[in-house]
């Protein structure tokens, strides 16, 4: 088995589980390092000289699927919670426009001349 494959698998896992963490507690400048980090630990993996079963077969026993689908799940639900409070916003902002638009029109009328 290739032991260096294991470790940087072995840091991978780890390093998603921290970046999960990092969502839980909404901490989005260590969950950016934990997204550089895991680059970093792809891109060694890709140097690596290894067999697709083994890297399959490593995966499998450290459980490397199940916790990167519940990164993803949870990266894309924060995304869905960001993407539906900038709508909001944006009608707020909108309103908001229509109102002093309105606000302004009114006033012509109450001015005396």
């Amino acid at each position: 088995m290739n032991e260096k494959l294991k470790s940087y698998l072995e840091d991978f896992k780890k390093c998603t589980i921290e970046m999960i963490e990092d969502l839980e507690k909404d901490d989005l400048d260590n969950f950016e390092a934990g997204l550089n980090r895991r680059q970093q630990i792809i891109e060694k993996i890709s140097e690596l000289n290894f067999d697709k079963n083994e890297f399959k077969e490593i995966c499998k026993q450290l459980d490397v699927e199940t916790f990167d689908n519940e990164l993803n799940k949870r990266t894309k639900d924060e995304k869905d919670k960001l993407r539906q409070k900038i709508l909001n916003l944006k009608k707020s902002q909108s309103a908001n426009t229509v109102y002093q638009s309105n606000t302004n029109k009114i006033n012509i009328f109450s001015k005396k001349v």
